[in-house]
């Protein structure tokens, strides 16, 4: 028991990712697939859009499956 800091301790037990020191209570998220401010999702609140292959160069994507991402993606 100490009646004092203690070097290397805090009072409080809120991190989710304490090997991370950019993962914390209160950081911003950021799209990249890890719960960055520690509230129980990943990239929530983050605006995702479907993205589809080109290989054309026309900005015309093909049909196929697109990939849901929060960031835009190389084409495939």
């Amino acid at each position: 028991m100490s009646c004092g800091p203690v070097a290397g301790k805090v009072t409080n037990a809120t991190d989710c990712n304490d090997a991370n020191p950019t993962v914390k209570p209160g950081a911003p998220e950021v799209c990249n697939g890890v719960d960055d401010n520690c509230v129980g999702g990943v990239d929530e609140g983050l605006t995702f859009r479907n993205y589809y292959p080109t290989s054309t160069g026309d900005g015309i994507g093909a049909n196929v499956a697109p990939v849901n991402s929060c960031l835009a993606i190389a084409a495939r």
